[in-house]
């Protein structure tokens, strides 16, 4: 990702999303003792001085895994969402980064590319891809929607993740934002890809 972008983007979200510290220490996966009590305030803050200290811990291992997770994934705003600040966990999760050309792999975000970057099958991929060229305020956009079984656990287990993913390419600009939501409930798929939509429908762009 370049250094020094010619531009700023904002975006707005609905309530019940929280914002994870991805960009404090983009570096540390594990093991960060500022996430980590970032995380125990944050769960505090959202239980009540009240809660139990188990619920806390397990709020803030939950705040602390999803912070890594989207540094992991290279994300400039990593965003989780809650029903309610009681829920049990999270429903969705949302990774908000921004693509630059690769001279020597992909030197122009073509359609083509962003198509093979986002819409191509993987070895955990159910069902089919929905791909779609969408028009956002934001610029034009590919809109891809998949379902994917992740990696077993120990226990032999393996969750299906669906998905939707915005790569939008804003108007003069060589980079594209590229916004994905992901969930496991998958009975409120339908729901979660609106809000993903109204998300991305709220990207904008301001050139320095």
């Amino acid at each position: 990702m370049s250094k020094k972008p010619s531009y700023e983007f904002t975006f707005s979200i609905q309530r019940g999303w929280v914002r994870l510290p991805v960009r404090d220490n983009p570096g540390k996966f594990a093991r960060d003792r500022k996430v980590e009590a970032w995380a125990a305030g944050q769960a505090r803050s959202m239980l009540g001085d009240s809660a139990e200290p188990e619920r806390l811990n397990e709020r803030a291992q939950q705040l602390t895994r999803a912070t890594y997770g989207a540094r992991a994934r290279d994300a400039l705003h990593g965003l989780v969402f809650y029903t309610e600040p009681d829920a049990p966990g999270p429903l969705a999760f949302l990774d908000v980064l921004r693509l630059v050309p690769d001279q020597q792999v992909y030197p122009e975000l073509t359609t083509g590319v962003l198509r093979e970057l986002f819409a191509q099958p993987s070895a955990g991929t159910l069902g089919d891809i929905d791909e779609q060229q969408v028009d956002l305020p934001g610029g034009p956009a590919l809109r891809v929607r998949r379902q994917r079984a992740e990696p077993s656990d120990p226990t032999g287990q393996s969750t299906v993740m669906e998905g939707v993913t915005y790569a939008i390419r804003p108007p003069g600009l060589d980079d594209a934002i590229v916004v994905t939501m992901t969930w496991a409930a998958l009975q409120y798929g339908d729901r979660l890809a609106a809000m993903a939509e109204a998300i991305a429908r709220s990207v904008r762009i301001t050139l320095d």
